[in-house]
């Protein structure tokens, strides 16, 4: 499948994932390698976060996806919400169910979770004032405790406009 170059976001090809994982116990047995390694890194960075007297956020970019693509990176979130103080997803998505759904994928794995929210303005994620306080309303009723936006130097005034008028939505 990774040779045939044509993994896409969502596609019948993740779909197979599982199907193999469990026709291949080797693959399995990797995948579990894979997320026993990113997990060892993050109890790392939290031994040295509460060392400084801070708390650990974690943004694991395969959060946007559906989640048995999860393995593209080799994340568990249900070891990353043991670890971490807060998980961040990035919220991602072409619709505001899409944003519910990362944080439903996530609940479905770690219901205790201490969650965040990370967003991006840029003009192929978010179009207009309106799609960024729905999707950060969205975020926050499924209790995301923080917003985190990014690529700000990417971004015109009109668009950094878009964040106060968001966070504006979640304080009323």
């Amino acid at each position: 499948m990774v040779d045939a170059d044509s993994l896409t976001q969502v596609s019948a090809e993740a779909r197979e994932v599982a199907f193999l994982l469990v026709e291949y116990p080797e693959l399995y047995h990797y995948q579990q390698s894979r997320l026993e390694v990113v997990d060892g890194l993050w109890r790392t960075l939290k031994e040295i976060a509460q060392s400084k007297g801070t708390a650990l956020d974690g943004f694991p970019s395969s959060t946007p996806f559906f989640v048995n693509q999860s393995y593209w990176e080799g994340v568990s979130l249900r070891k990353a919400a043991a670890t971490l103080d807060r998980v961040v997803p990035l919220a991602y998505g072409d619709s505001v169910n899409e944003v519910a759904y990362t944080f439903h994928a996530i609940k479905l794995v770690a219901p205790e979770a201490a969650l965040g929210a990370a967003f991006s303005l840029h003009h192929s994620q978010i179009q207009s004032a309106v799609e960024l306080a729905t999707r950060v309303k969205t975020a926050v009723d499924a209790g995301a405790q923080s917003i985190v936006y990014y690529n700000l130097g990417l971004l015109n005034n009109r668009r950094l406009d878009w964040i106060k008028q968001a966070n504006l939505t979640v304080e009323e």
